[in-house]
């Protein structure tokens, strides 16, 4: 289970990143930025899978359109959330707010075709009653 490696790296990044944190290391930011892109390099071979099976799905036409705008909408989440992980560990409060806040628009954004598609589908069960 990889997640047992995430969850030993996140936890032995956490300990040293204390352990600098109270001898007054400024190096206990950049210790728990790395642990956060460790762990999730540590996600890459499944990421990869999941690309590989979007790109099937595609290739079937089983997803309608669907499948692509979710995964976008995930990865942008995803992408958004270790990023505001590392801003908060470096103490910038005010840039991670931005950054979720852009990311919020980002998703809103990618979503715009799926919300189209459902007020074109509820105006047509509209019409036809």
């Amino acid at each position: 289970m990889d997640i047992v490696r995430i969850c030993g790296v996140a936890i032995v990044c956490a300990v040293l990143a204390a352990i600098l944190k109270n001898i007054g290391s400024p190096l206990y930011s950049a210790l728990t930025a790395g642990g956060i892109c460790l762990a999730a390099s540590l996600l890459i071979p499944k990421i990869s899978e999941i690309v590989n099976a979007a790109i099937d799905i595609e290739r079937e036409g089983g997803a309608s359109g669907y499948f692509p705008v979710v995964l976008k909408v995930a990865a942008a989440s995803l992408i958004c959330e270790f990023c505001a992980d590392i801003l908060t560990s470096s103490g910038d409060a005010a840039m991670t707010k931005a950054l979720l806040t852009a990311g919020r628009i980002e998703i809103l954004f990618l979503s715009l075709p799926l919300i189209k598609e459902l007020f074109t589908l509820a105006l047509s069960l509209c019409k036809t009653q």
